[in-house]
């Protein structure tokens, strides 16, 4: 279904949807027609809370980055 995050995504409610990222909403889930909350600020023209789940997508990408380095590190 439907999750409160998607909600505040297509209202472009950009506060909401980092309140709802630093509380573990996942971004990469979807409701039941396949889109994710990224998607639906895609289809709602919602460029403010695009800009803050595209930031959460980056810094998720940063910390894995630094943890397989620090793995890479240990194995030397």
């Amino acid at each position: 279904g439907t999750t409160p995050l998607m909600v505040a995504a297509s209202y472009n409610n950009a506060d909401a949807v980092q309140f709802l990222l630093n509380a573990g909403a996942n971004y990469v889930r979807a409701d039941r027609t396949g889109r994710n909350a990224y998607e639906y600020t895609l289809l709602k023209n919602a460029s403010e809370a695009k800009k803050v789940i595209e930031e959460a997508k980056d810094q998720k990408k940063e910390n894995e980055n630094k943890n397989k380095e620090a793995k890479e590190a240990v194995k030397k």
